[in-house]
């Protein structure tokens, strides 16, 4: 594998181009010939796959006006490329990403931009360190996985209410050692909170856990990642992040 260093105004290159695949690694930009993936698509991409055609589908039956507001309410919500650049959507791009948030947090499409409180979330994480003391989620020292029992409870914040919603991605079973990207974690469940979930103080996640990554017994020791991203009228809010050790007490 090539080593790349850039220069002449271009910094950064992501992406295939004429089957060489460019990357960013700890060493440096990096070049390797592109490779078909060989594995069958799992249920997950499948359902991603299909919402994408669903949502395409769907922007061909909209008006012209309907188009137009679309077109509009992306000018004024750049998003963040994955090289750190401002990216402006077209009013397609922008309907088809909206559709896909709706779709995987159980919610129905919608042909009209969303009317959005950019500033409605609350903050993340409690740290008592930084004096953050109220937040939607709990102390992150409070996550935790026990195999017996099987219980993964994510910690919640005081200023999380019953009728509030999240979403969950988590990593498998891994070293403590190796750290997970947010994007490389597998997405685990929506969670509209409860009143005991609010009385309780956190959410239990066990079963769903092994449902969807598999069982974890012989997994003593291992850490798990988790992503947790509030969620409103289509805006997910940035996402923040847990890590413990599994253990069997």
């Amino acid at each position: 594998m090539a080593k790349i260093s850039f220069g002449g105004g271009i910094a950064n290159m992501q992406g295939s181009i004429g089957g060489v695949t460019m990357s960013r690694t700890k060493g440096g930009s990096a070049a390797r010939q592109r490779v078909k993936p060989t594995s069958k698509k799992t249920p997950a991409q499948a359902k991603a796959q299909a919402t994408l055609a669903n949502a395409s589908a769907g922007w061909r039956t909209l008006t012209d006006e309907q188009r137009e507001a679309w077109k509009t309410d992306a000018s004024i919500q750049p998003r963040v490329g994955v090289c750190g650049q401002i990216l402006k959507l077209t009013g397609q791009q922008h309907y088809v990403a909206v559709q896909s948030i709706l779709s995987l947090f159980g919610d129905p499409p919608t042909t009209t931009p969303p009317e959005v409180d950019m500033v409605a979330f609350s903050p993340n994480l409690e740290d008592p360190s930084f004096g953050l003391t109220e937040a939607f989620f709990g102390n992150p020292d409070d996550f935790t996985f026990d195999v017996t029992g099987l219980t993964m409870s994510v910690p919640l914040g005081s200023l999380a209410i019953t009728g509030d919603t999240f979403g969950v991605w988590a990593s498998p079973p891994l070293s403590p050692g190796v750290n997970v990207a947010v994007k490389k974690l597998k997405f685990l469940a929506v969670t509209t909170l409860i009143a005991s979930d609010t009385a309780a103080g956190y959410v239990d996640y066990g079963n769903t856990y092994v449902n969807s990554h598999g069982a974890v017994i012989g997994c003593a020791g291992k850490a798990v990642t988790i992503a947790l991203r509030q969620y409103h009228n289509s805006v997910q809010g940035f996402p923040c992040g847990m890590k413990t050790v599994i253990m069997e007490s």
